[in-house]
């Protein structure tokens, strides 16, 4: 995993609260470590997580259950590397 950026998170956490301002369901494609996704479940939305990788999703998910959040997870899915096929339906932020 990259660098941990203090500044690329705190512009990008502000983003993301101006724009989610309700709980809602997120699809987060490119979990990472799954520090956005803990700080959304934390904001009270629901996640969807999607990656090409079972390890970036298995460390997510690990994060959300260390810190109480597993709850807020309602799937997890490891795609290839074609996002534009994920079976996805609905209304998502």
């Amino acid at each position: 995993m990259k660098e941990f950026s203090p500044v690329k998170y705190a512009v990008t956490v502000r983003h993301l609260r101006r724009r989610l301002r309700d709980a809602t369901t997120v699809i987060e494609i490119g979990v990472g470590g799954g520090l956005y996704s803990e700080m959304l479940a934390r904001q009270g939305h629901q996640l969807c997580l999607v990656d090409v990788s079972a390890k970036p999703l298995d460390a997510a998910v690990e994060r959300l259950r260390a810190c109480g959040l597993e709850k807020q997870v309602i799937s997890v899915e490891r795609v290839n590397d074609d996002s534009a096929k994920l079976p996805v339906t609905g209304r998502y932020a």
